[in-house]
C-alpha cells in the first residue's frame, strides 16, 4: 500500500465513526475522575480506588459501543 492510500484510509474510517467524539469525551471524563480519585487517595482522603484492569475494560467497552453505534448509524444513513 502506498502512502497516499494510508492517508485516505483513516479519513474514510472517521467519516463512518460519527459517534467517536462522544466516546472519546466519555473516556477523557473517566480518566479525569480516576486521576482526581487517585490524587485524593494520595493526600490521605479515604476515596475509592479504580484498578487498572477495570478502567481498561471500561475504556475498551466505550470504544466498542461507540464503534458499533457509529457503524449502525452510518449504515442507516446510507440506506435512506
Amino acid at each position: 500500500m502506498g502512502l497516499r492510500q494510508l492517508y485516505f484510509l483513516p479519513g474514510g474510517l472517521l467519516r463512518k465513526l460519527v459517534h467517536l467524539s462522544y466516546g472519546l469525551s466519555v473516556i477523557l471524563g473517566i480518566i479525569g475522575i480516576k486521576l482526581v480519585l487517585h490524587a485524593l487517595h494520595e493526600s490521605g482522603v479515604n476515596s475509592p480506588r479504580i484498578s487498572t484492569p477495570v478502567s481498561l475494560a471500561v475504556i475498551c467497552g466505550v470504544l466498542v459501543v461507540t464503534t458499533i453505534t457509529s457503524l449502525l448509524a452510518s449504515k442507516k444513513q446510507t440506506a435512506q
